[in-house]
C-alpha cells in the first residue's frame, strides 16, 4: 500500500536508501519509504535496516528477528 506519511517522522536515525527504498521512523516504529518520500511498508516494525539482494531485516514484536522482501512480506523469522 502506497501513501504519503503524514504526522511525526524521525529521520534522525534513518539509514541510506538501498535498492530504492530506505528505513524511516514514524513515532515509535519503523517502515519504508520510497525515493518519492512515499511509505511503501507501513511502519510496523521495532527496528528495520537496508535491503540487500531484495531482503531486510527487520525486529518483530517480542525481540523476535525476520527478514521481509520488498513488499513488506515476512519470508524468515525466529521462533516464538
Amino acid at each position: 500500500m502506497k501513501s504519503a506519511w503524514r504526522g511525526h517522522a524521525d529521520h534522525s536515525g534513518d539509514r541510506v536508501f538501498s535498492e530504492g527504498l530506505a528505513p524511516v521512523r514514524v513515532d515509535e516504529r519503523w517502515g519504508y519509504i520510497d525515493k518519492a518520500g512515499r511509505i511503501v511498508i507501513s511502519p510496523q516494525f521495532d527496528y528495520a535496516e537496508s535491503f540487500f539482494g531484495g531482503l531486510a531485516r527487520v525486529r518483530l514484536s517480542n525481540s523476535r528477528t525476520g527478514m521481509i522482501d520488498r513488499t513488506g512480506r515476512i519470508v524468515w523469522s525466529t521462533p516464538e
